[in-house]
């Protein structure tokens, strides 16, 4: 009796092994996104690290951690319009997945820049240094457009979503979002195109610290909503308005 259910056993074990390198042998089915789709994350860690809270984003090709905002906010203040125009670079890039999951289209990556100036609610007298940072999206402040080197593929990237200039800085500076379509130079829609310009800066938070030659630092905390005017015979202009966060 003990030698058959050893027997049973071991036929077991045999047919178990058989079905699993039979298994090995299938390809496993790889995911497919049609071209216009936006890149999404396939991973999302968030963390607490010096006080700060940042999200960690995982892509085909690449990691990019930004800042989380976790002040608490009950309201908003009027603060100006900004200019609805912005300038706008894309770059194609092979889709790469380490894991060897996805097949179909490389993707392009959408750079938008819009110029930017210092706050008017903010004190200009002893200023000597603003520092800009955007929270809870990927983005940054540049001095120069980005053609495509907002991140860098294959490998972990931290974006360097703080920028500090002088208070007598006369260069140029812009607020820098980017968003990533599957499709080598996908061409977009009128109706893509305008609701990509929206998404670009509508509802990014920003975060200026301005310095005083007195020793003094002030804190503020800004959101932007994109919004439109209707004008005379229908037509409708849009722009940008930024409000200070309290």
């Amino acid at each position: 009796m003990a030698i058959k259910k050893g027997m049973a056993l071991i036929i077991a074990v045999i047919i178990t092994c058989t079905a699993v390198l039979a298994g090995c042998g299938e390809e496993k089915e790889k995911v497919y996104y049609e071209p216009g789709t936006v890149e999404r994350p396939y991973n999302v860690e968030e963390y607490r690290e010096n006080g700060l809270n940042y999200r960690k984003e995982k892509y085909l090709g690449y990691e990019i951690t930004y800042p989380l905002l976790d002040k608490y906010l009950t309201g908003k203040t009027f603060v100006q319009e900004c200019a609805s125009n912005y300038t706008c670079y894309s770059a194609s890039y092979p889709s790469k997945d380490p894991n060897d999951t996805y097949e179909g289209e490389s993707f392009t990556r959408y750079i938008y820049h819009k110029a930017w100036s210092l706050p008017e609610d903010i004190e200009r007298e002893g200023l000597e240094s603003v520092t800009y940072t955007v929270y809870n999206r990927p983005g940054s402040f540049v001095k120069q457009y980005q053609y495509g080197e907002v991140t860098k593929p294959f490998e972990e990237y931290s974006l360097g979503s703080s920028c500090t200039v002088d208070a007598d800085y006369d260069g140029e500076l812009y607020l820098c979002t980017f968003l990533e379509l599957y499709g080598n130079e996908y061409e977009m829609t009128d109706e893509e195109a305008e609701k990509y310009i929206k998404d670009a800066f509508d509802g990014t938070f920003i975060g200026v610290r301005a310095d005083y030659d007195s020793g003094v630092s002030e804190e503020a905390y800004y959101y932007i909503e994109y919004d439109f005017i209707s004008l005379r015979a229908g037509a409708v202009f849009y722009e940008y308005l930024l409000y200070r966060l309290t």
